[in-house]
């Protein structure tokens, strides 16, 4: 628990820019990786074009020297002119700078031995033109130069030589430099892909609990709690969400108690005004007229249809308790169906409807008054909306040993794709016209889905050409369901 507090995030944003930030971590890794590797190629780089650049500049400079100290050694043979000499002493100088020069470039075994060697040749033959005889200014000291030369240009070979190996590594170092920029890339995928994964998970889950949450709530679970994890500010809306379940279901068990008691208290002054019109219908006290009969007709009539609509009322507000006791008993299904059917005869009569049934003969062990309703329910949805001299088609049969099907289809209106499920719910009617006089509740297809579910079943609205399909499934035998 401690640790959950710990690294839970203080509010969604927060969280979400925590996972944009853990999920850029890993380019910036590379980003780094790369300036780090980048920076250092780019010092070796130019610390190897500098080495090489002075090498070969120094190494043909030092090659320009020697030959135009020989070109001078010999007009100075030739002329004998002082001024000439003077001017190899000032040359022999710029030739030692320029090796002092080179022997400070990092320069291998063979460059350094040649450096050397050239340098301290260079002094020996510029003490002999500055400090010997004319006879010591001769051949043996231009060929020393010649050959002088032929050293520099050794050099100045090497110099280049070290400036094609500069070049080779600087290539070998930038291909390294690549390869692990790309090994540092690919092995950060599987780690950028779980960051996101991670975040994704902690992002959406509390907003699918919420979803839930409140698709729950719009199903009318009041019972099931409702807890949010994330964020604490979607904890909190998890938190008022379960504030208002509770106020809801506390709304809806004082509703209910509020249609219970209501029908309960209309059914008693009901009762006196329907057996006081049946009085006057019956005569008992006194004769009544052509008009006032038919007042009592209307006044009985009504009174009838107020009492199934009382009736339907109390008996949803018991159905709710889905914990209600079944009373179970043997009972023929096609004869219960017949008896439902009978009921209504007289508006089917009246009406011209065409009845077309097809009935499997079986008994089914479950609560007869509740199956009734379930089917005196569908065949009054049945006929409200069906038009005159339609028909109806009624379907009972057995759907593999331990379950049973009814069917019942009218040639109406039919029930809109976007309201198959609200027709189920209480109080909500379809959209489509109803061809009785008499508007119903709502509660009718709502009662029978509940007193489906309480057995076992489900009653469904399944697609069809024309008019509406309703569809009852229940086991046969509530007794081996228990």
């Amino acid at each position: 628990m401690e640790m959950k507090k710990i690294y839970r995030a203080r509010s969604f944003s927060v969280l979400v820019l925590s996972g944009l930030a853990f999920a850029v971590l890993p380019l910036l890794v590379v980003l780094g990786g790369s300036e780090v590797l980048m920076g250092r190629l780019v010092r070796h780089g130019s610390q190897s074009v500098y080495r090489a650049v002075s090498g070969s500049r120094l190494s043909q400079k030092l090659t320009e020297l020697l030959l135009e100290q020989e070109r001078r050694l010999r007009q100075y043979e030739v002329l004998g002119d002082k001024t000439i000499l003077e001017d190899v002493k000032g040359r022999h100088k710029l030739i030692q700078q320029t090796m002092v020069k080179l022997s400070d470039l990092p320069n291998d075994a063979e460059q350094r031995r040649e450096i050397a060697f050239l340098t301290k040749k260079e002094n020996e033959l510029t003490r002999l033109i500055t400090n010997g005889s004319a006879d010591l200014k001769g051949s043996r000291v231009l060929a020393g130069f010649v050959e002088l030369q032929q050293h520099g240009r050794r050099i100045m070979q090497a110099s280049a030589e070290q400036t094609y190996q500069e070049v080779s590594s600087l290539q070998a170092e930038a291909a390294r430099a690549k390869a692990i920029l790309f090994w540092l890339a690919l092995s950060l995928i599987p780690l950028t892909g779980l960051l996101i994964a991670v975040f994704a998970r902690l992002i959406s889950r509390p907003i699918k609990q919420i979803d839930y949450a409140i698709n729950q709530l719009g199903k009318g679970d009041f019972v099931h709690p409702i807890a949010v994890n994330g964020p604490d500010d979607l904890v909190f809306l998890g938190e008022r969400l379960d504030w208002l379940r509770h106020n809801l279901a506390v709304f809806e068990k004082n509703k209910s108690k509020f249609a219970a008691h209501v029908s309960h208290e209309l059914k008693t002054p009901l009762a006196s005004i329907r057996e006081g019109a049946e009085l006057l219908a019956d005569e008992i006290a006194g004769p009544v007229t052509t008009q006032q009969r038919e007042i009592v007709d209307i006044l009985r009539k009504n009174c009838t249809q107020l009492q199934a609509l009382i009736e339907n009322l109390l008996a949803y507000t018991m159905s709710e308790a889905r914990n209600t006791t079944l009373n179970l008993i043997s009972v023929r299904m096609d004869e219960l169906v017949q008896e439902a059917l009978a009921v209504h005869k007289p508006l089917i009569m009246k009406r011209g409807l065409r009845i077309k049934t097809t009935f499997a003969q079986f008994s089914i062990v479950a609560d007869a008054a509740r199956v009734t309703v379930i089917v005196d329910n569908l065949l009054s949805n049945a006929l409200k909306y069906s038009p005159p001299y339609g028909e109806i088609s009624l379907s009972l049969c057995m759907e593999g040993k331990s379950m049973f099907a009814f069917d019942i289809i009218d040639n109406g209106p039919g029930v809109a794709a976007a309201e198959r499920e609200e027709v189920f719910r209480p109080f909500v009617q379809g959209s489509t016209t109803c061809r009785s006089a008499i508007k119903g509740s709502g509660l009718g297809l709502a009662i029978a889905r509940e007193y489906a579910v309480a057995h076992g079943g489900e009653l469904r609205l399944l697609e069809s050409e024309k008019g509406a399909h309703f569809q009852l499934i229940m086991p046969v035998d509530q007794g081996e369901r228990a």
